[in-house]
């Protein structure tokens, strides 16, 4: 407090200096900032820094003087306002025990935040060139100094080695000598054994773990420089002293960037067995091993089967250039595995005469082989729009079934879309000739004949074309014959059921034309019946009675007689028509004539 009193009598003085020097009053705008300054100044003890920071700037404005600019600085050092407080902190001079204590640690403060800044921002050699210049640092600062020597190289450090670039980390951590913060020392030790284990698979800590460790180190640089037979040599001594499946790993990537997969398997397979997170990368060397390897036994000179490899390689990994790149490799040494490689590849960048020329040398020696070159001939000589044209290689094959199976109707469906092929055509016209469709067959057969692929065997069958039709025609006839004649039969035997049918219902109305006769006789008998009491009788109404029921019956009996002949010649009839048609009721022969077909005799 007393410090502050002083630092109010100074600033009357020194507001004033040259005005008490003169002995001269003071002018009413230092007057006016006196009485700023004080409220600013009992603002900043009450913690005010905003209200202080208005008065401390105003007063500024009517009398610039060292005090108020050390006010300034500090109510902007407390509002976190680095960047204004510093030209105010450095520019103040002349000030003893507290207020330049005070001043150095707000100056200090500030300059460790711009150091914090920068090394955020990974300004790593601007950030060490400030804090060697803090010269005098208070001590309530030191701890905070402290911490930032080296804080920036371990951020850029922990940065690299969270992008995989674990060397480069390490050896901007192996120049941290001077760390003053245990902690960062910790923390420095701690990325160096991270980085350890992620470079070699261990960290380490025994002798023989520290003694394969320099050699892992020795074949990384040896691997990153290019020589890799000589980083293949120190993993070897390496698991020798000691046993890592990450130092397999990195054995087996040496040994396969140096065309040696005969090394390089029996570590791919420890390095699968142990290590499930590479699987991608030891499957990758095993694929290309399986496919590509040249053993040092194979017919080339050792030059040519590296050269022949590093082709190999390239292939592997400039997917754009693989199919160049084989065939390339062809002029050197004819692989067959690669040549049906180079084939797959043309197939698949739809370069299909390339493809048939790579694949002719080989087209016997599988069925895939064979398979791709007969796809590869299919394609090049397609003219169809459509531009699917493994799409109609594969209807091809399907067709080529069915003509097998002799469908030749499954044979038209399947290549009704592929108008412009001659070996689609050639098909068509073995089908259309099966088929007797010579017509058809010469269109197709013409087009086949263009592409040349008509072998002898196939036009000994399109000849037949003729002698086919010839059959087919015969084979029509006799097929309508046999209709014809199914169809006579069914007529006849309908006829033979009707007359059945007519028969039976001409026998059951006779019955029933016999049974009114039978009425008819009863009714002829009730009448003489009737006749015999009529001539008995003497009453009157009896006899007018009798009169009428003699008429009834008579009239009955007429009905009958009448019926029952009528039942009687229906029957008769349709007995006759039954008969009839049950001796008519057989089917004529059916007969082939020049001019079709001819039914004989009958109906």
């Amino acid at each position: 407090m007393r410090g502050h009193m002083k630092t109010g009598c100074a600033l009357l003085v020194v507001l004033f200096s040259g005005m008490a020097l003169a002995q001269a009053p003071m002018t009413d705008d230092e007057r006016a900032a006196l009485i700023l300054y004080k409220a600013g100044k009992e603002k900043f003890k009450a913690g005010d820094y905003i209200g202080a920071l208005q008065d401390f700037r105003k007063a500024h404005l009517l009398a610039p003087n060292q005090y108020v600019s050390y006010y300034l600085g500090l109510s902007y050092a407390r509002l976190d306002r680095c960047d204004d407080a510093l030209p105010f902190l450095e520019g103040v001079t002349g000030l003893e025990g507290d207020q330049e204590a005070s001043r150095v640690e707000a100056l200090v403060s500030c300059r460790l935040k711009a150091v914090e800044t920068l090394v955020e921002a990974g300004e790593c050699e601007r950030a060490n060139r400030m804090l060697a210049e803090l010269k005098r640092v208070p001590d309530s600062l030191e701890t905070r100094r402290s911490s930032l020597i080296g804080r920036c190289e371990t951020n850029q450090a922990k940065r690299l080695m969270s992008q995989g670039h674990c060397k480069e980390a390490i050896a901007i951590l192996n120049k941290l000598q001077d760390i003053a913060s245990p902690e960062l020392q910790r923390e420095r030790d701690d990325l160096i054994r991270d980085c350890n284990h992620l470079i070699a698979g261990f960290a380490p800590q025994t002798p023989e773990q520290k003694a394969a460790f320099l050699l892992v180190q020795r074949g990384v640089a040896k691997l990153d420089a290019g020589d890799y037979k000589a980083a293949a040599e120190s993993f070897e001594k390496a698991l020798a002293v000691y046993d890592e499946p990450h130092v397999r790993l990195m054995a087996a990537r040496a040994w396969y960037e140096s065309y040696d997969c005969s090394r390089a398997l029996p570590h791919v397979a420890i390095a699968e067995e142990k290590l499930p997170e590479a699987a991608v990368e030891t499957a990758t060397m095993r694929d290309w091993c399986n496919t590509f390897y040249l053993p040092q036994d194979a017919a080339l000179d050792q030059a040519t089967r590296l050269r022949v490899m590093a082709i190999y390689r390239q292939a592997a990994r400039d997917e754009g250039r693989t199919a160049d790149l084989l065939v390339q490799s062809l002029s050197l040494f004819d692989n067959p595995k690669i040549r049906l490689l180079a084939g797959q590849k043309l197939l698949g960048a739809r370069r299909w005469a390339e493809a048939q020329e790579v694949l002719a040398p080989i087209a016997s020696s599988s069925l895939e082989a064979q398979r791709l070159h007969r796809m590869a001939q299919f394609c090049a000589a397609d003219h169809n729009e459509d531009p699917r044209k493994d799409a109609l290689f594969q209807d091809y094959l399907l067709a080529e079934a069915a003509l097998g199976r002799g469908e030749t109707g499954e044979v038209r469906r399947l290549l009704r879309g592929q108008p412009a092929n001659p070996y689609s055509a050639r098909l068509l016209a073995l089908a259309t000739a099966a088929e007797g469709d010579c017509k058809e067959m010469d269109s197709h057969a013409a087009l086949a004949r263009e592409g040349h692929i008509l072998s002898d065997e196939d036009e000994a069958v399109l000849r037949t074309c003729p002698e086919v039709a010839e059959r087919k025609r015969l084979e029509a006839e006799r097929a309508a014959m046999e209709r014809a004649r199914a169809k006579k039969a069914r007529e006849a035997m309908a006829r033979r059921i009707g007359g059945a049918v007519l028969l039976g219902a001409g026998a059951a109305l006779a019955a029933s034309g016999g049974y009114m006769f039978y009425l008819y006789a009863q009714d002829s008998d009730t009448v003489s019946s009737q006749l015999g009491r009529y001539r008995a009788a003497t009453d009157p109404t009896m006899i007018s009675d009798l009169r009428g029921e003699i008429a009834d019956t008579q009239h009955l009996g007429r009905v009958h007689s009448g019926v029952g002949m009528g039942l009687l010649l229906g029957g008769a009839g349709a007995m006759a028509c039954g008969v009839w048609m049950i001796i008519t009721g057989k089917a004529p022969p059916v007969q082939a004539t020049p001019g079709g077909i001819s039914l004989g005799g009958g109906f």
